[in-house]
């Protein structure tokens, strides 16, 4: 049985695989910025698991950070599955647990300038998890910090770059006037969506976002409709900057609250070959791309 940790800035969850059967067996709001708490949580998680039936203990994300357990030096792109694994460290903590663990490194663009460089850890892993990796084709992950990663004609990552959409869209909700108009949503009005889309395309997010309170005071809209404009003014930075990097297709995986509508309107107005995912799929890409590396198994 594996364990897999897929470690967060603010969040950390717990996994087991066993027999290719993938369990979410704990999750908490505790991550690299408390170390200690981290390291509470997951005693607490393991202490109910047998060592002996543990074959190993796999760690991705901010938990190999400096703040995280260990810190593991991010590799350089272009990377793929073999780097990764070869670039894998292990450490015991006896506090936490008689398993050692094994950490999976980030993914690194240091090219002295700042167009051309950027860092991960642990959407390297989730991407990995996805399935087969397909040469030349961009995979967006959506989330706290978006990436997208671009592969090479080996399938291996040779470029990427980060758009912090998920943090803006959550300052928007809880550190501006704005967010007293609306609510977060599992679904989503198309047209609201689109028409948010359009106008920050055009007028820029500045204005577009005040434009959500005149939605509330003025027009009368509903919260979902609020909502949807804000997403969609919100997204465009991010897919208008996604619209110009060539790739054979474009690969949408991800937290499904931003997946479902950012797809949507990529290949509504960018006319591009657009895959979004399964919810089946993104949801286990970190556990299982956690042991895809450990495994180093094609």
């Amino acid at each position: 049985m594996y364990i897999t940790i897929d470690g967060g800035t603010s969040n950390t969850r717990v996994y087991t695989i066993e027999n290719g059967n993938v369990k979410l067996i704990s999750k908490a709001a505790v991550g690299a910025h408390n170390s200690n708490g981290l390291r509470r949580f997951l005693k607490e998680t393991l202490s109910d698991i047998d060592a002996e039936r543990i074959d190993a203990i796999i760690a991705s994300g901010m938990i190999t950070s400096a703040n995280g357990l260990l810190e593991v030096r991010h590799i350089p792109a272009p990377a793929g599955l073999q780097e990764l694994h070869c670039a894998m460290q292990e450490a015991l903590f006896p506090d936490i647990c008689s398993v050692p663990f094994t950490f999976i490194p980030g993914v690194k663009i240091d090219s002295g300038k700042i167009e051309n460089a950027d860092i991960m850890r642990g959407e390297e892993t989730e991407l990995m998890g996805l399935g087969e990796i397909y040469a030349n084709t961009a995979y967006i992950l959506p989330g706290t910090h978006s990436k997208c990663i671009l592969t090479d004609s080996r399938g291996k990552i040779f470029d990427f770059f980060t758009m912090m959409t998920g943090e803006l869209l959550e300052a928007v909700k809880k550190s501006t006037i704005i967010g007293k108009s609306f609510e977060y949503f599992e679904v989503f009005d198309e047209k609201s969506l689109s028409d948010g889309f359009e106008y920050a395309s055009e007028n820029g997010i500045n204005e577009t976002l005040f434009k959500c309170r005149i939605m509330d005071i003025l027009l009368g809209k509903s919260q979902t409709e609020i909502y949807s404009f804000c997403l969609g003014a919100v997204l465009s930075g991010e897919l208008n900057r996604i619209a110009k990097v060539k790739a054979d297709r474009f690969v949408f995986g991800g937290k499904r609250t931003l997946r479902i509508p950012e797809s949507l309107l990529f290949k509504k107005y960018f006319g591009k070959t657009t895959v979004c995912l399964d919810d089946s799929v993104c949801s286990n890409a970190a556990p299982l791309g956690a042991v895809k590396i450990y495994e180093n198994k094609f």
